[in-house]
C-alpha cells in the first residue's frame, strides 16, 4: 500500500477547483476521487449543467460521482471500502452527518473562504466585500456536523483595500488555499497541527442569496451601492430598473461602477447623462459613475454604447 495519504475531495463551486487542482499534485496525497453537486438546469436556456468542480474533474481525468444525497448508507459504505486517511471539502453544498464525518482516519477537513468564526454560512465572499471589511481569508476547519462550527487549524489572511470584486476575490481566496492544502493535511497526520475550538463571542453568519438580494436602492450611499456591486459578482449582480421615455421598465446590471466626486443634485435615484457619454446616479450621499452595464437579455456594454442606442430619451429610474 502506498505511504501517501489517501483522500477524497467533496467539492461544487468555482472556489473549488484550484483546491482540487492543488491537492492532485500536493506531495504526499493521492488523491482518489471527486464528488460533486448533480448537474442543474443552467443560463436562460435551463440546459443541465455540470457544476465547476465536475467540470474540471472530468478535464483532470479524475474518478468523478456526481450524488443527490452524500449521506446516503449506500454511497457511504463505497467510501468506506477506500480506507480513507482524509476527506476534503470545498464548498460542496451538502452537510456532512456523524457516520461520514468519522469515517475517514485524520476526519473531514473544511477549506472556508473567511477567517472563522467571521462569516460562517453560504456567501463569506461577497459577505466580507459588501460590509467593506479590511481583511478576509480562507480557513482549514476540522468539521463537525455544525454549520461551519469546527476547529480551526489554520487561517491564511488577505487584505481589502475596497476595490475586490467576489468573483475574482473567491478564485485569488481558492489559490491561496490551493497552495496549502497539502501541507496543512500532512502536518495534521503528523500530529503539528492542533484545531483550536472558535470563539463563540465573535460569531457572524451569511445566508445564501437571492435574486432580489441584488435589487439597488438608491438612498443609500454612494459607497455603500458600490460595495454591493462589487460584492454581487456575478450573480444576482447590482441591478436596477429603468423607464425609458417613460416606458415599460426595463432592468439595467451595473458591472462596474466607481463612487464620483461629480455633483449630482435633484431627487435620490435621478440619472444624469453627460455629453451622451457618462451617466451618474444620484445616491442618499454621494454619486456613482456607471462605467458598464448589462441590458436585460443583451451583452455587457460600456456605458456610452449603452447611451448611443437610448440617444435623446428621458431615463427614469423606477421600482419592479
Amino acid at each position: 500500500m502506498s505511504d501517501k495519504l489517501r483522500v477524497f475531495f467533496l467539492g461544487s463551486g468555482d472556489i473549488a477547483v484550484p483546491v482540487l487542482e492543488g491537492l492532485s499534485c500536493a506531495p504526499g496525497v493521492e488523491l482518489l476521487g471527486v464528488v460533486s453537486q448533480i448537474d442543474r438546469p443552467a443560463g436562460r436556456k435551463k440546459l443541465l449543467t455540470p457544476t465547476p468542480v465536475s467540470q474540471a474533474a472530468d478535464r483532470m481525468g479524475l474518478v468523478l460521482r456526481k450524488v443527490p444525497k452524500v449521506n446516503d448508507p449506500e454511497f457511504v459504505a463505497w467510501l468506506k471500502g477506500m480506507e480513507l486517511d482524509f476527506i476534503v471539502v470545498v464548498s460542496f453544498g451538502q452537510l456532512l452527518k456523524s457516520e461520514l464525518l468519522h469515517l475517514p482516519r485524520y476526519g473531514c477537513v473544511n477549506v472556508h473562504a473567511s477567517l472563522l468564526p467571521r462569516y460562517r454560512g453560504a456567501s463569506p465572499v461577497r459577505s466580507a466585500i459588501l460590509n467593506c471589511e479590511s481583511a478576509t481569508g480562507v480557513s482549514f476547519m476540522a468539521m463537525d456536523e455544525g454549520m461551519d462550527t469546527g476547529a480551526v487549524y489554520r487561517m491564511i489572511e488577505r487584505t481589502l483595500d475596497g476595490s475586490e470584486r467576489s468573483d475574482t476575490l473567491e478564485i485569488e481566496l481558492g489559490r491561496m488555499a490551493a497552495a496549502e492544502i497539502g501541507e496543512v493535511l500532512n502536518r495534521i497526520a503528523a500530529g503539528e497541527l492542533t484545531p483550536e475550538k472558535q470563539d463563540i463571542r465573535m460569531v457572524s453568519y451569511c445566508s445564501k442569496l437571492k435574486k432580489s438580494d441584488g435589487l439597488l436602492d438608491f438612498t443609500g450611499s454612494a459607497a455603500e451601492l458600490d460595495a454591493k456591486i462589487r460584492a454581487y459578482q456575478p450573480w444576482p449582480g447590482g441591478y436596477f430598473m429603468v423607464s425609458i421615455d417613460g416606458g415599460k421598465p426595463q432592468q439595467l446590471k451595473i458591472e462596474e461602477a466607481v463612487v464620483s466626486d461629480v455633483f449630482v443634485g435633484g431627487m435620490m435615484g435621478r440619472i444624469v447623462v453627460v455629453d451622451r457619454q457618462r451617466m451618474f446616479i444620484k445616491c442618499g450621499k454621494g454619486a456613482l459613475e456607471i462605467l458598464s452595464l448589462t441590458p436585460a437579455g443583451k451583452k455587457t456594454m460600456r456605458t456610452r454604447d449603452y447611451l448611443n442606442g437610448v440617444r435623446d430619451a428621458s431615463l427614469e429610474i423606477v421600482r419592479g
